[in-house]
């Protein structure tokens, strides 16, 4: 016969043997286990990886459409200053390029962009900055610009809206006045390499559209198929009834 306190210990140990099998059965099957199967480390990492691409995608649909905006914000305020600019020119626009002419010693050789640059900065002494990266800082820099081309331009004035392409509707063509729906036609709009624009130059860059703003002084993004194949279109022209 075992001593009394030999007895007593091995009872409680056989107490307590039997109380954790019974405590470890209770316990649910995944609160048993002592780390992840490789399996479930997969599902886990598809599915941040899933999650992941997902929020770019939101961030980047973000950031193009707040470059967007940024760009129509550009647009618009070239126009309200280029509208300054017709106030001391007997309402005429500024030339797309303001060619010298040696014969008659008229022309500056300046673009549009040079032309009303002093009412951007309110001052006849600061010189215009330039293209490309110059122009950073200013409601001339697209945030499409691709600041590594020293040339790049942002933005185009429609060329059809000036005297020496429109002949045959006078000599006051560039007069917003003489133009039939300012609110058809695009005064200023994103560059595709000039700064004048033409219906064969037409830039998609931002985000697959064409950001405009019209002699009224409303701004659209515009489809490839919003542009006509033809320059005669009050789109670019000013005149007609489309």
């Amino acid at each position: 016969m075992l001593p009394r306190v030999i007895r007593i210990q091995s009872e409680n140990s056989e107490f307590q043997s039997l109380a954790k099998r019974e405590r470890k059965a209770l316990l649910p099957e995944f609160s048993r286990k002592t780390g992840f199967s490789l399996i479930e480390l997969l599902v886990v990492i598809a599915v941040i990886g899933v999650l992941a691409s997902i929020v770019y995608v939101v961030i980047q649909s973000s950031v193009n459409k707040a470059k967007t905006t940024r760009s129509l914000a550009n647009l618009r305020e070239i126009n309200s200053v280029a509208l300054l600019y017709t106030y001391d020119h007997s309402g005429n626009y500024p030339q797309t390029y303001d060619r010298y002419d040696p014969s008659t010693k008229t022309g500056t050789n300046l673009g549009w962009g040079e032309k009303i640059w002093p009412y951007v900065v309110g001052s006849d002494d600061i010189p215009w900055p330039g293209f490309g990266p110059l122009q950073e800082g200013t409601i001339f820099c697209s945030p499409f610009l691709d600041m590594d081309n020293p040339m790049d331009r942002s933005y185009a004035m429609n060329k059809m809206v000036e005297t020496s392409v429109a002949e045959n509707y006078g000599p006051n063509y560039r007069k917003y006045k003489q133009l039939e729906n300012p609110s058809k036609t695009i005064i200023f709009s994103d560059a595709d390499k000039r700064s004048s624009l033409t219906y064969d130059q037409v830039s998609f860059d931002s985000n697959g559209k064409f950001n405009v703003v019209f002699l009224d002084g409303h701004t659209e993004s515009l489809l490839p198929e919003d542009i006509p194949e033809d320059e005669t279109d009050i789109l670019f022209s000013g005149f007609g009834d489309s």
